[in-house]
């Protein structure tokens, strides 16, 4: 889900304290603590590739501090990053405030929205009945949401669990997204999807949808006779220890994360706060640091799951999509994640098994790229060497000649376009990265959006919200054939109409 939809979907901040500048970062954070014995395992990892936890430190507090170095405080990392190896902290960092009614700092305790890391948590909890007999994953979702109408029949919760379904994602449908300050019932939810033919056989292509994780959280209601909240709460969160994850907190809970955004001169401002019952198993759980890492641990010792059935979870089935989580090999390791957003907050989860790694990005800022800064704390991770800070680059001032030479429409490349429909959560951003039309209107340059674009040095183009940039091609007459635009991890090709 994405901001200005329904819900922000698919980064990394703390507080260190109100006087203080946000984009420096605070003191090492204290450790775990009281993590439960039961979600602790025991076994021997292999040495880090980052070598000890001091050099560690150092690599990913000067990455961090590129984050609003030459663009100012808004773009400034705001939240928290932890680290764990085997269960035990490696690295712990805060950043700017978490709560700004209280100018209180974060901690590991700090309870952020974390979105669509919430559908880990939807999977185990569907597997684990599964194991329980009390569903089968072969069931046709129509068995346990018979209001489903019958073309949705086919659809299995395997199907569900992969976003193999077909089924529209009501975080796109515009019309429920007017509603969306109101407690929605599920009929509501319901309709926007059900309404709405299948896009492919059920099975046959990946399509992200939060419907579909929508609907497990229905089911798990259904086979279990309990709340979601309650299956969870008895189930997953208090045998791992997680005493601060659930759907129950609101925005003035103690020791909640204030939800922020960018506004359009680029000053972090409050957001509304938006009931989560739209989000519910897709998306509508809170958590903290310490709790992520907690489940971490969990899936480590195979707490809730045997280790049969966490093969068959972390198993791709279409593109690098599992079941409520993507695994892929990033850096020569299998990794496995999921990001989350939510109105005000960007957020990463992601684990390197065969090491006992875990990381964990928080933030409290919805625009804040946290693919590309989970990325790049990754690499550090994995590689063990220093990533230079993404550049924030100085504005030229608009161009009139370079203006002329990019304007127009290009289509992005098929290689390109594979890439896009195997990794890229959402059918309408994927949609929207498959053209890129920048305009020119003899005073700026902009998106088709209208989003505008600025000239860097040599000959680049870039965008701070989102953050990207373009390299113009050229054909063997010097005219601009294509372009080469780098967003995040994403390297994407396009060539001009």
């Amino acid at each position: 889900m994405k901001r200005h939809r329904l819900l922000t979907l698919l980064a990394c901040t703390i507080a260190v304290g109100a006087c203080q500048d946000s984009s420096r970062p605070g003191p090492v954070l204290a450790g775990l603590g009281n993590a439960t014995p039961s979600a602790s395992v025991a076994i021997s990892l292999p040495p880090p590739p980052y070598g000890d936890p001091a050099h560690l430190a150092a690599m990913i507090d000067a990455f961090a501090a590129g984050y609003g170095a030459g663009w100012g405080k808004g773009f400034a990392l705001n939240g928290i990053i932890l680290v764990t190896r085997g269960g035990e902290p490696a690295y712990s960092r805060a950043f700017g405030v978490a709560n700004t009614k209280t100018g209180a700092p974060a901690d590991e305790s700090t309870i952020y929205r974390v979105g669509s890391i919430t559908k880990q948590l939807t999977a185990v909890a569907t597997l684990r009945l599964a194991a329980g007999k009390k569903l089968s994953l072969d069931d046709s979702v129509r068995k346990w949401v018979p209001e489903l109408p019958a073309p949705f029949g086919p659809v299995t919760l395997t199907q569900l669990l992969a976003n193999t379904a077909g089924i529209s994602d009501y975080a796109d449908d515009e019309e429920l997204a007017k509603e969306r300050d109101a407690k929605l019932p599920p009929s509501r939810i319901i309709r926007s999807f059900a309404t709405r033919p299948l896009a492919f056989e059920p099975g046959s292509r990946f399509s992200y949808s939060n419907s579909n994780y929508y609907l497990l959280g229905l089911v798990i209601e259904r086979a279990s006779g309990l709340s979601y909240e309650q299956y969870l709460q008895s189930q997953i969160l208090g045998p791992a220890g997680m005493r601060r994850t659930g759907t129950m907190f609101g925005p003035d809970a103690p020791g909640s994360a204030t939800g922020r955004t960018q506004d359009s001169s680029d000053a972090l401002v409050d957001t509304k706060y938006i009931d989560g019952s739209g989000a519910f198993a897709a998306g509508g759980l809170s958590s903290t640091a310490h709790d992520l890492a907690l489940w971490d641990r969990a899936l480590a010792s195979h707490l809730l799951i045997d280790a049969d059935t966490d093969r068959l979870r972390t198993t791709p089935v279409r593109s690098v999509y599992a079941l409520g989580v993507a695994r892929e090999t990033r850096y020569g390791h299998e990794v496995e994640s999921h990001n989350g957003g939510i109105d005000g907050f960007a957020n990463a989860f992601a684990r390197v098994p065969k090491l006992g790694l875990a990381l964990v990005i928080l933030t409290n800022n919805d625009r804040f790229p946290v693919d590309g800064c989970a990325d790049a704390v990754l690499r550090i991770l994995l590689e063990g060497k220093p990533v230079p800070p993404l550049p924030e680059s100085r504005d030229l001032g608009y161009d009139p000649k370079r203006a002329a030479e990019v304007a127009g429409e290009y289509v992005l490349k098929e290689e390109s376009r594979r890439t896009v429909d195997a990794i890229i959560s959402g059918q309408d951003f994927r949609d929207a990265l498959k053209t890129m039309s920048l305009v020119n209107d003899g005073q700026k340059l902009t998106l088709k959006s209208g989003a505008p674009l600025f000239f860097g040095e040599g000959g680049t183009l870039f965008s701070r919200k989102p953050r990207f940039v373009v390299t113009p091609t050229r054909d063997a007459d010097g005219a601009v054939a294509g372009l080469n635009v780098v967003r995040g991890r994403w390297n994407m090709s396009y060539s001009r109409k």
